[in-house]
């Protein structure tokens, strides 16, 4: 019996226990209470108790957490609570894997705070100058999204305004080395799909690079409360791949991070279409 089972007795509450983001609410309960507390866990199940039952669900959980909104991330009340990274972090490279439309959407944003003009920036035409395949890697040496970062101005622009999930690769130097396939990462992090499920994970565009941590900011693990309404998260500070490539990727462990947005000058490494 647990301690909150009086608090999961509301028809919100029931009602996602009892579908497929059920695991959200148990992995809450579960986490570690030294940074995820039991006041900070009641909080959020009061909440929900307050549901309309007619607004949308995850739009909902996300306001919980964006508490208090238009604050900086550093005072955001629940997220960015989890154990510290030790300084040897910052001497590694580690990996980043997001969606295409919500890297295109910062970008934007970035540019229209200088002097580009959006109104000729072409998504298409972008893709195929900056983003390489996977199969390139070896082939191109020269860093064509941070010399265009640089030519436009943006190289201390952060790369994206939300919280940055990363993971750390088998080598330091190296963040894929020894993955067969690239376009195998969204299955190897246990990445969600459109509806933050494990359902079409594989079905949105995404890219992947390399950068190194500035020593300003602090590196954590993530809490259930950072993956807030995705229940592909689980405990433990290691993603948990998809059961698709779970056996040719036994020793791929990889440890996950989240910490504020780096700058774009921060990326070491192309921009990858995977």
């Amino acid at each position: 019996m647990s301690k909150y089972d009086e608090y999961l007795k509301c028809k919100c509450c029931q009602d996602i226990l009892s579908s497929e983001y059920g695991q959200v609410i148990k992995n809450i309960i579960d986490d570690d209470e030294t940074y995820i507390t039991e006041s900070m866990k009641i909080d959020l199940f009061l909440y929900l108790a307050r549901h309309d039952g007619i607004s949308d669900m995850m739009q909902y959980w996300d306001d919980f957490f964006d508490h208090p909104k238009g604050k900086d991330l550093s005072e955001k009340t629940y997220l960015l609570k989890g154990r510290i990274i030790d300084n040897s972090i910052y001497n590694k490279k580690l990996g980043r894997v997001s969606s295409l439309t919500g890297f295109m959407r910062s970008l934007k944003t970035a540019l229209s705070k200088i002097t580009v003009p959006i109104s000729d920036f072409d998504d298409e035409a972008f893709t195929e100058i900056f983003f390489i395949e996977p199969e390139d890697i070896s082939n191109t040496s020269s860093q064509l999204f941070i010399d265009y970062a640089n030519d436009t101005g943006i190289l201390n622009f952060k790369i994206q305004q939300h919280p940055m999930w990363t993971f750390e690769g088998l080598d330091d130097e190296d963040v894929y080395k020894g993955i067969k396939k690239i376009k195998d990462l969204p299955c190897i992090l246990g990445l969600p799909g459109p509806f933050r499920t494990s359902s079409d994970y594989n079905k949105i565009p995404r890219i992947t690079f390399s950068f190194f941590v500035p020593k300003y900011i602090i590196v954590r693990k993530p809490t259930s409360f950072d993956a807030g309404y995705m229940p592909v998260w689980c405990g433990g500070g290691k993603a948990k791949a998809h059961k698709e490539c779970q056996s040719d990727y036994t020793e791929f462990l990889f440890e996950e991070y989240i910490h504020e947005p780096v700058l774009y000058k921060n990326i070491t490494s192309q921009l990858i279409k995977i």
